[in-house]
């Protein structure tokens, strides 16, 4: 058979250069931008920023160590309760991260910037970076499990998503922007609220610099998918995060509310955020693999998550309702530690099987 048509898919590859930033810091006037959101997730996953007027963003960038002082506790803070481990007492530095620095066109004049958050003074004995990184930084974390993964494996990742949300026109009661069906050209007719809103989604993403591959409607009443591109773990997560603020941000905008609630309907799928991830090594052996369409690195990375898979689930379904949507027969793998091709009830599944260099 003509590999012509066995192999198929975009390729994408890891690339050897460091992140470049994503918004030069010289061209922010020349983009109109007047405030500067500072932007971080705390460790229950509420996204927060502070606005910072372009004038003092330019002076802070003049300091030794850009940054913005946060309290230890804005880590874990629940409404107005203080996580154990936390107080009121001690206060970290937020480090600017400029390669992350990116142009929010939902909101006209501003830009975001994500950064790590750093102890003030160095930690005794240690010099250079580690001397004032904080354990408890999500993206610090990221960084050390994606630096160690290359220097002790010699392997790197490549990460995509699909974001699913749910439109609704009202929350109490909940009334879903529509009634449409997966795919259903219902979901986005001209003239519509709901075109309007993702077509405005999608020309944010791209002016931001997020590749987006496609969007689409759903399975569930009112439910959506946006789906971007594959970059390496760290870039990844932080072109998510974007990606659901513009999803949150534009969709007030014309007067709806997104969600990404695993579940709201009973009787139809609930929403997820799929992670597509692809395994690198550029030196990587001939060693056998057990399948026929898998590599040995690849087998060796879906054999780690099979046997980690239900710890993961503290991480990946955090909330009663995550459980409420990890049902068997609605497409999300509810009962059974398995893998399976292109397989939507399997919870890990192998995508473009036969086509590895895109898969």
């Amino acid at each position: 058979m003509s590999s012509d048509l066995v192999h198929h898919g975009v390729q994408y590859t890891v690339s050897s250069e460091p992140p470049k930033a994503h918004l030069p810091v010289d061209e922010l006037g020349l983009r109109g931008i007047k405030y500067v959101r500072i932007q971080w997730v705390d460790l229950i996953n509420h996204i927060k920023y502070r606005v910072v007027p372009i004038a003092y963003f330019e002076k802070l960038l003049q300091t030794s160590r850009p940054g913005s002082s946060l309290t230890k506790a804005t880590l874990g803070i629940v409404f107005v309760t203080v996580s154990e481990g936390f107080s009121s007492t001690g206060e970290c530095l937020y480090a600017l991260d400029l390669s992350t620095l990116r142009l929010c066109p939902y909101a006209p004049g501003h830009a975001s910037v994500m950064g790590w958050f750093e102890e003030k003074q160095p930690k005794a004995g240690l010099s250079g970076r580690r001397a004032v990184e904080m354990d408890i930084c999500p993206r610090t974390i990221l960084r050390r499990v994606v630096e160690n993964a290359k220097e002790l494996s010699g392997i790197e990742f490549l990460i995509g998503f699909e974001t699913e949300f749910i439109l609704l026109n009202k929350i109490s009661p909940i009334e879903a922007v529509n009634p449409h069906g997966w795919c259903d050209s219902k979901a986005l007719l001209s003239g519509s609220k709901e075109a309007a809103v993702l077509e405005e989604i999608a020309d944010c993403l791209t002016a931001s610099g997020v590749e987006l591959q496609m969007y689409h409607g759903e399975g569930a009443p009112g439910q959506y998918e946006v789906v971007t591109g594959p970059l390496t773990p760290l870039q990844a997560v932080d072109a998510l995060i974007h990606t659901r603020e513009t999803i949150y941000n534009v969709a007030s905008k014309h007067g709806m509310t997104a969600t990404l609630a695993p579940r709201i309907f009973l009787d139809s799928c609930g929403s997820a955020t799929h992670a597509h991830i692809s395994v690198h090594a550029p030196n990587e052996t001939s060693e056998p693999s057990s399948h026929a369409n898998l590599t040995a690195l690849e087998e060796h990375l879906l054999a780690g998550i099979l046997a980690h898979l239900s710890s993961l689930t503290l991480l990946l379904m955090p909330t009663s309702a995550s459980y409420a949507r990890m049902r068997d027969g609605v497409w999300s793998g509810g009962t059974y530690v398995c893998w399976g091709t292109d397989d939507k009830e399997a919870p890990l599944r192998l995508c473009n099987a036969a086509s590895p260099s895109s898969r």
